[in-house]
């Protein structure tokens, strides 16, 4: 009969599913990207699946890529995983700061001062982060907490 052998391919196609995701495994997981504003404060936060020296490469790559035609990097600290970039008229800026959690996990902090509408604010810093993930090979999720809703 053919429905008993159906169903343990069914069952075998499931558990490959199932076992990465349940093991952890990073390309199954999806990075949640904790975007805040209060005023002309922004902050965003993520646990990417990756290495703080890797996140920090990749970062200071973009920059050079984008060739820093409206913001450069004004301080640059790969022992502390710390980056700082302003915008060339001096309206705004942002800290990236990375923590690691162990060799293969690291907590991204990102703050800086943007002002303008709040769309322009948070999106200066998202695309930042978004673009490092994007180039990580890393899924990832925008979640916005607005401090300024009742």
């Amino acid at each position: 009969m053919s429905s008993p052998l159906a169903l343990r391919h069914w069952i075998a196609c499931l558990l490959l599913l199932i076992a990465p995701a349940v093991s952890g495994c990073p390309a199954m997981l999806v990075v949640y990207l904790i975007s805040s504003s209060d005023g002309d404060n922004v902050t965003i936060t993520a646990e990417i699946p990756r290495s703080a020296g890797d996140i920090y490469a990749t970062a200071v790559r973009i920059a050079g890529e984008d060739g820093e035609t409206d913001y450069a990097l004004t301080e640059k600290d790969e022992a502390k995983h710390f980056l700082r970039a302003e915008s060339k008229d001096k309206t705004w800026w942002f800290e990236m700061t990375l923590v690691p959690l162990d060799d293969h996990d690291t907590q991204l902090i990102m703050v800086g001062v943007s002002p303008g509408d709040e769309a322009e604010q948070r999106n200066r810093g998202l695309i930042a982060v978004e673009r490092i993930c994007t180039d990580l090979g890393v899924r990832y999720k925008v979640v916005e907490n607005d401090m300024n809703r009742s």
